[in-house]
């Protein structure tokens, strides 16, 4: 998980994703990357040689869980990551 602003998320697509100047200027246009949201990756072994990681949402955003206290969602956030074998590594930075 990488907490960040929409410049480093649109950078880390450029990375990722290898999209050309016009494509990555029209992302930025189209929408500002929403508090919270969520881009998400997967990884597809049939796409190119070796495979790559595909994006499957952008710019995600949930709403908060009526009643529930802000470490408690996180907490669940990160213990959902750990369910499907991700290193939650963020859990520490923030005291859960």
């Amino acid at each position: 998980m990488i907490v960040a602003h929409q410049m480093v998320v649109l950078c880390l697509r450029t990375i990722i994703e290898n999209p050309g100047e016009k494509e990555i200027l029209a992302i930025d246009r189209k929408a500002d990357v929403a508090n919270c949201a969520i881009p998400e990756y997967r990884f597809h072994p049939e796409v190119g040689c070796d495979g790559t990681l595909v994006l499957s949402r952008y710019n995600v955003t949930t709403p908060w869980p009526f009643g529930q206290r802000s470490g408690d969602v996180l907490a669940g956030l990160i213990a959902g990551l750990g369910a499907q074998g991700l290193s939650p590594l963020a859990a520490s930075a923030w005291g859960i």
